[in-house]
């Protein structure tokens, strides 16, 4: 217990390992908020086996992956993310648009129909609306290209 300099009252300062997981979040989320997702994925794989969890570790994780075009290795993060109820709505279209990268267009309808029910912000439901009309319209002349729409990273909800 130290005293502390701006009030009368003792604070009590928890010991931190660099193996704590939300030190390491964070760390990680804080890079997030930079836009260098490079230093912040070290951290936040550290805060994903360390020893706290948050959900917000899987959709930054799941972003950094998508980024990288890992779409593979990116939708378990995306599905742990949704699962957490971590930005729910971002999850499920970024997992989409992960699915569609990797030949699972039924999935990423499905995806894609979910935000456009459930989702409260306007650009997410209308990216996902032109996402869905263009698969019906690829689809329905034969060809199914991938798409690369809009990649949602937030730093909050």
């Amino acid at each position: 217990m130290v005293t502390s300099p701006f009030t009368s009252r003792s604070v009590q300062y928890l010991p931190v390992t660099p193996e704590d997981g939300e030190l390491n979040f964070l760390i990680g989320s804080c890079y997030m908020n930079l836009k260098q997702e490079n230093e912040a994925e070290s951290y936040l794989l550290t805060a994903l086996n360390g020893t706290s969890y948050l959900p917000e570790t899987n959709f930054y994780l799941g972003a950094i992956s998508m980024d990288k075009e890992d779409y593979e290795k990116a939708i378990p993060y995306f599905t742990t993310a949704i699962e957490g109820q971590c930005f729910t709505d971002f999850s499920t279209y970024n997992r989409g648009i992960c699915y569609l990268n990797t030949g699972q267009t039924a999935l990423a309808k499905e995806d894609f129909q979910y935000v456009t029910e459930h989702s409260e912000d306007t650009s997410l439901v209308s990216d996902s609306k032109d996402v869905l009309k263009t698969v019906m319209i690829l689809r329905a002349k034969g060809i199914l290209t991938l798409l690369i729409p809009n990649c949602y990273t937030l730093c909050t909800p």
